[in-house]
């Protein structure tokens, strides 16, 4: 089956990766500041997007995932700053990446979860190259972001002030909510398929 590869405009032009470099793997943490938090509260709180079934690929897997899903059009603010995002962290990975695939705002409330999984699949989920989870609010217990990490499951703190960044086929899952609501933004950017 061939795929599509999705592209715009701003990657072609900013999206190169340095070929003489060797392309890193794994986890990245990227400062966020301040203006750039308030400025997606601000159009989360105005309701951007649309709420649409959080599905998941393999329908076997139904009990994998309990959490509200908006998907976020690709004209917002938000856009604007996970592209900018994306070039940044790509200095870091140095991928070959072609779009922002989709973006996701997600919120977990009690008892909500995501269990173990990787963000690689079959179609167009073959392309993701770099998965971003990004929290805008940190007021809730449980709902840890884990990612296995160089054999180990490593818990990523719970900030606003920091995205993290990882290689998409890395499997992550996001424990429980005991109290409170998890809201993040979550999206994938794409490039060519892993071979």
């Amino acid at each position: 089956m061939s795929v599509s590869i999705f592209t715009n405009e701003f990657f072609q032009k900013h999206g190169k990766p340095d070929l003489s470099k060797t392309p890193n793997y794994g986890v990245v943490k990227l400062d966020i500041g301040r203006a750039d938090l308030v400025s997606a509260r601000v159009e989360l709180s105005a309701g951007v997007g649309q709420e649409t079934t959080a599905n998941v690929y393999n329908k076997n897997l139904d009990d994998i995932r309990k959490v509200r899903m908006w998907r976020i059009p690709l004209n917002s603010k938000i856009a604007q700053l996970m592209h900018k995002y994306a070039i940044e962290i790509n200095d870091i990975f140095n991928y070959k990446i072609s779009a922002i695939q989709d973006i996701q705002y997600l919120e977990y409330k009690s008892g909500d979860y995501y269990k173990t999984h990787s963000d690689i699949n079959t179609e167009l989920g073959s392309t993701r190259k770099i998965s971003i989870s990004w929290v805008v609010d940190d007021d809730y217990e449980g709902g840890d972001l884990k990612i296995n990490y160089g054999g180990e499951e490593v818990v990523m703190e719970k900030t606003t002030e920091q995205l993290i960044a990882f290689t998409s086929f890395m499997s992550h899952c996001v424990t429980p909510i005991t109290s409170g609501t998890r809201k993040v933004l979550v999206c994938w950017i794409s490039g060519e398929s892993w071979r």
